[in-house]
């Protein structure tokens, strides 16, 4: 009697957290929608893509949404594989589920714990270090990546409000080459350094990352860059559905400033658009582009990348039982 009584209490509350991930997910989608500036000149210039010559562009950022995310599973794969092996259909729900996780959680912590409910429940805190090793890959792109589109736009707009003295982007380059001198040698500070002054507990978990070899971070940092590549094209394409005409290197420094600011600045993913089009517009009035425009933009590619792989991570998290390890095979 006893083990039905607590079955029962397991399953109303395992309804109650579906359902508080639904309401949360929509009043983040609804607070970022319904709460930016010019709202109404921003929703017209959504309409756009759905006529004209605009709309193939927009299928083709819409065709880059699995794209960027395959790349990443892919990539929490290749990380896990020494831990966990797991399949690719399996790595992307985990990916997918993440995402619904994140969009309300402060910088998106919640990834995490939507991919680890993938992992055998043994697993699930040694995944934790091999996640964030993941976030450090893909952090070191876009620093390297924004470092040197921003040192070009600075230069190229040496009004913009950003005071900076001569020596910050010698010392962004030199704490980047610092950065990734830590990542390479990952596996042997976290496994016979730093990770053997750990705590008891904590140890055995951070000291597995030795177990990942040179090849798997270099596989890593290879798919953080074609992920990088991958959402500053869908920026690009959508730049230019919604009218915004800039040579291309203009708009790939911007955009890379743009991604810069966005990853030194921390947030709530549930008022990140609010956040991305505040610096959007920044970076994009010194090239005197439409603020409705570069708004439509920055919501477009929110909703895109976040709201629409967050909905299909919602109905993957909605058939799975919190409070009971999911077969092996799923």
């Amino acid at each position: 009697m006893l083990y039905f009584a607590l079955m029962r209490q397991a399953g109303r509350l395992n309804t109650a957290i579906k359902v508080g991930l639904l309401v949360a997910m929509l009043a983040a989608a609804y607070y970022q929608v319904f709460h930016q500036r010019d709202l109404h000149d921003v929703l017209r210039q959504v309409r756009n893509p759905l006529r004209g010559l605009a709309l193939p562009w927009f299928v083709l950022a819409l065709v880059l949404v699995p794209v960027n995310w395959g790349l990443e599973s892919a990539k929490w794969r290749r990380l896990l594989r020494s831990l966990e092996p797991i399949g690719a259909r399996k790595a992307f729900s985990a990916v997918l589920s993440g995402i619904t996780l994140g969009l309300f959680t402060p910088n998106r912590i919640g990834e995490y714990g939507g991919r680890l409910l993938y992992l055998e429940p043994r697993h699930r805190w040694t995944g934790v270090p091999l996640s964030l090793v993941g976030s450090y890959a893909q952090n070191l792109i876009t620093l390297f990546a924004g470092t040197l589109c921003g040192s070009i736009y600075l230069r190229r707009h040496p009004d913009f409000p950003l005071d900076l003295p001569d020596w910050a982007f010698p010392a962004l380059a030199l704490g980047w080459a610092i950065a990734l001198l830590g990542y390479v040698t990952l596996p042997v500070w976290a496994g016979q350094g730093l990770g053997q002054r750990l705590p008891l507990r904590i140890r055995p978990h951070v000291t597995a990352l030795r177990a990942l070899s040179h090849w798997v971070l270099l596989q890593a940092l290879f798919l953080s860059a074609a992920r990088f590549l991958v959402f500053t094209a869908q920026y690009l394409v959508l730049l230019r559905v919604y009218g915004i005409s800039l040579p291309p290197g203009a708009a790939l420094t911007a955009v890379g400033t743009i991604f810069l600011l966005q990853s030194v600045l921390p947030s709530f993913a549930a008022v990140e658009l609010l956040k991305r089009g505040n610096i959007a517009l920044l970076v994009f009035g010194f090239l005197e582009a439409g603020e409705a425009a570069v708004l439509a933009t920055s919501s477009t590619l929110w909703l895109i990348n976040l709201v629409l792989p967050a909905l299909v991570g919602y109905v993957l998290l909605i058939r799975r039982d919190f409070f009971r390890s999911q077969p092996p095979g799923e």
